[in-house]
């Protein structure tokens, strides 16, 4: 996808925009040009190549969708999961959207964790001024909602209640002294999202 005159143009309508074989002026949202003779009755279309595709999508994710994620509210990030797989792909949105989100809060994500990071306990400042302490459960916290794993009065870890991303002013390190780097993990592909219609596919 590409972003042309304010407007996001997906890659599946090429926006192909008649320019001036004089001039070749005007702007040009992919490779493809568009040469159209002096009376107007034809045009010639050189289209992109499939790489130059996967290009394009690959720079739109990564200078578009994923600065977006660190952005949008947790409404907006609520319908781009229901549209993930054709924003993203066949992603997992819980690796890719959520990880992007929560992104703006350094100390819960790390490179290379395909979701929130459990190794340290994190300070949470609320937009309410309250201040919660505790451990990021990775599993627990879906949907732009954080859940932290914080000790109890008797020392047990007892799961806190949801806390929406939007009402997060800060996150910083409990203890920043203490901070332990999360083991890394092989490189591998995204998490796929599996096609129960897939006659391959064996339950």
């Amino acid at each position: 996808m590409q972003i042309l005159d304010g407007r996001l143009l997906p890659i599946s309508q090429l926006a192909l925009i008649v320019r001036s074989p004089l001039t070749r002026s005007g702007p040009r949202p992919f490779s493809s040009d568009v040469y159209v003779s002096q009376n107007l009755t034809r045009a010639h279309v050189l289209m992109p190549t499939f790489d130059d595709l996967a290009a394009s999508r690959r720079a739109w994710i990564n200078d578009v969708l994923a600065p977006w994620c660190r952005q949008a509210d947790r409404k907006q990030l609520i319908k781009a999961q229901i549209d993930w797989l054709n924003l993203a792909g066949q992603v997992d949105p819980k690796a890719t959207l959520w990880v992007w989100a929560w992104s703006r809060f350094a100390p819960l994500v790390h490179d290379g964790l395909p979701g929130l990071s459990e190794t340290n306990e994190v300070k949470v400042t609320l937009n309410s001024g309250s201040i919660i302490s505790g451990y990021p459960d990775n599993r627990e916290s879906e949907h732009g909602q954080l859940v932290l794993l914080i000790q109890a009065a008797d020392g047990r870890l007892v799961h806190g209640d949801p806390i929406s991303i939007d009402d997060v002013q800060s996150v910083e390190f409990a203890r920043p002294e203490d901070v332990v780097a999360p083991c890394p993990i092989p490189d591998r592909p995204l998490t796929m999202m599996t096609d129960l219609n897939d006659p391959e596919v064996r339950i």
